[in-house]
């Protein structure tokens, strides 16, 4: 692996292409080149060309997963009302009540970046990798934009 870049990404690089910097994020890696977004996910590369990305959003989710747990404890606590003690019920009710309210507190992270012919790409991570990340991305379009419109003579 020369420089942290894994085999199957330096196998697919261009003779005049080098990876510009690398992302670690939550659920697979991003390798960003002066040309194209490059994913792995899993044992599956994913190549985006710039210029087939037309737009990104950067989004903060609640996390579902705790407001679910949340209100599960809620009706457990409940349905247990009749055979317990109210001051248990009430403890219940109040731990499954924080949790509801801590997964609308907490949001999670993310960046979408929208590929034409491929539908969205969903990353997460943390704040300053997907900031990191969008930048470079908006910054490779502009680029390409600029270049695009001086060898076609448009203004």
């Amino acid at each position: 692996m020369k420089n942290g870049i894994p085999k199957q990404i330096q196998n697919i690089l261009t003779e005049d292409e080098t990876v510009e910097k690398s992302f670690n994020l939550k659920d697979c890696r991003v390798y960003t080149t002066e040309t194209r977004l490059l994913v792995i996910k899993g044992r599956t590369i994913q190549d985006f060309d710039y210029t087939h990305i037309p737009s990104i959003a950067y989004t903060l989710k609640p996390c579902w997963w705790l407001v679910i747990l949340g209100i599960i404890i809620v009706i457990a606590g409940v349905s247990f009302a009749v055979v317990t003690d109210e001051t248990i019920i009430w403890a219940i009710a109040g731990i499954g009540g924080l949790l509801t309210l801590w997964g609308f507190i907490k949001k999670s992270e993310q960046a979408e970046v929208y590929v034409v012919g491929v539908s969205k790409q969903t990353f997460r991570g943390s704040r300053d990798d997907l900031d990191s990340l969008l930048k470079i991305v908006r910054q490779k379009q502009a680029t390409k934009q600029t270049v695009y419109k001086a060898e076609t003579g448009q203004d």
